[in-house]
Parts: structure tokens; C-alpha cells; sequence
């Protein structure tokens, strides 16, 4: 079995593992967080399926993101990130649970906690209530809620998975306060639009390899729109089909669709 078909193997199960605990967006029981943990614990266990030639990091300073696989209303969002030290974000939080694993390296995640009211639109104030650093064999899980940093320390590239309850770029993140510091009690409000995930780089030698298995289907990868409702996430696609798009896509360039099948 290619590469290829080994990470699109381990990750459908995991997934399949992670919606099987059941949990949801808020108060889950020890036993569903643990059967969730256990799932990204094994996957990040296999860290021959992220070599960091295919998921490079963006900058020194940005870490590289990529989405492995989520569920059509982009629940389960298993994302794999790369960075090197010196990247870091601002606290934000998520609008559900989420789960971060190690691979390699070591990803630094501080948490926090709003202890203001809200009543006061752009100011609020967050209080530190741990810290953790997540190398491999690491898996830490967040409530919804929580605000949390990360930093990527040492010298070591890292690379980390992470898992969420609703994806990034679900509508459900947006409007949600982005502090401009740990100790700032000023905050921005997410309005972004859909994000752009780095575009994950495969050789010709791994398409040659994956040739020779089942079909993939197709993926949608730095999308600037939304697939259309009618489009299934995983469509096989045959030889003879191959020239033909499935109904509903539309025929302009803001998806990039990787085949891979039968000669």
C-alpha cells in the first residue's frame, strides 16, 4: 500500500474512532475525552505517515497548516500543523473541543480563561490557568471555551495534529474575540473569511505508488468557496470518468481537485 493510502487508511479510521466517542460540543463525559485521545495518540504514533517534505512550513515565523479530513458540516476537523521555533499565535478560543497531539517537536500551548463579564464589546480579561507542552506521545484536550497560545519551542521542526470539534473555517468561529495579548485586556473580533490551508505537496513517485491501489477520489484543497451541497466529500472516479466533473462543481478555478485512481 502507497503512502498515500496508508495516511488516507490511518486517518478514516481515526476519525471514525474520534465520532465513535461521541463527543460533544460542551461537558463530555472522561471516558469519551479518553477514547478520543486514544485515537489521535495512535495516529500521531505513526509519524512515517506527515513526512514534513510533503507538509513543509510556511515562513519562520507561520506555521504550515493542513487539513487531513473532516466531516461534511466540517465537524471532526483533523488538521496536521509544522512550524519552527518562534511561531506563535495570539489567545483565541474555539467554539468546541479540541484535541492536539505530538508527533515531533514541541508544540507549547498556554491556557486561559475569560474572567470578565463580556459586557464590555472589544475589552475583556483573560487569567492563565496552566501551560503544557505537547511532544510526542503528548495529547492534550481543550473544552470549548477555553482560550489557549501556541508556540512552537527548540530547534526541532514540529509537527503536531490537531483535531476539533467544528473546523476552522466554520462559520461558527467567526465574531469570536481574539486578544492582542496574554496580558491585554483589549480584543479583535474574527471576521475572517475562509481560511487558506497550505496545499499539501506530493511527488510524482507518490502518485505513481498510489496509482497502483484503489482509488482516492477527490479532494478539495484551498478552497475559496464552499463545495456545493450536492457534491459528496469523497467521489471515486474512474478512468473513463475522469475527464467528467461531478454534478454541481462548478467549472471555474477555485478548486483544486487531486485524482488519483486506475490506469
Amino acid at each position: 500500500m502507497s503512502l498515500i493510502h496508508q495516511r488516507a487508511t490511518a486517518v478514516r479510521h481515526t476519525l471514525d474512532a474520534v465520532r465513535a466517542a461521541g463527543l460533544g460540543a460542551e461537558h463530555n463525559a472522561a471516558e469519551q475525552i479518553d477514547a478520543a485521545r486514544e485515537a489521535l495518540r495512535n495516529l500521531a504514533a505513526q509519524p512515517e505517515l506527515f513526512p514534513t517534505e510533503q507538509y513543509p512550513f510556511r515562513s519562520e515565523l507561520a506555521s504550515g497548516f493542513y487539513r487531513l479530513g473532516e466531516d461534511a458540516d466540517r465537524r471532526n476537523a483533523l488538521y496536521v500543523l509544522v512550524g519552527k521555533a518562534r511561531a506563535s499565535n495570539a489567545p483565541h478560543r474555539h467554539p468546541s473541543w479540541a484535541l492536539i497531539a505530538g508527533v515531533s517537536g514541541n508544540e507549547h500551548n498556554v491556557l486561559f480563561e475569560r474572567i470578565d463579564d463580556g459586557s464590555e464589546p472589544g475589552k475583556g480579561k483573560l487569567r492563565k490557568r496552566g501551560e503544557h507542552s505537547i511532544v510526542a506521545g503528548d495529547v492534550l484536550y481543550m473544552p470549548a471555551g477555553d482560550y489557549h497560545t501556541i508556540q512552537v519551542d527548540g530547534d526541532e521542526l514540529a509537527v503536531h495534529l490537531h483535531i476539533y470539534g467544528i473546523g476552522v473555517d466554520g462559520p461558527e468561529n467567526r465574531g469570536a474575540p481574539v486578544f492582542r495579548g496574554p496580558d491585554s485586556e483589549a480584543y479583535d473580533v474574527n471576521n475572517r473569511g475562509p481560511l487558506s490551508l497550505g496545499v499539501q505537496r506530493v511527488s510524482l513517485a507518490h502518485v505513481v505508488e498510489a496509482h497502483q491501489a484503489k482509488p482516492l477520489a477527490f479532494f478539495a484543497v484551498d478552497h475559496a468557496v464552499q463545495l456545493p451541497e450536492e457534491v459528496p466529500p469523497a467521489v471515486p472516479v474512474s478512468s473513463a470518468e475522469g475527464a467528467v466533473l461531478p454534478a454541481g462543481l462548478p467549472a471555474d478555478t477555485h478548486h483544486v481537485l487531486v485524482l488519483i485512481g486506475d490506469a
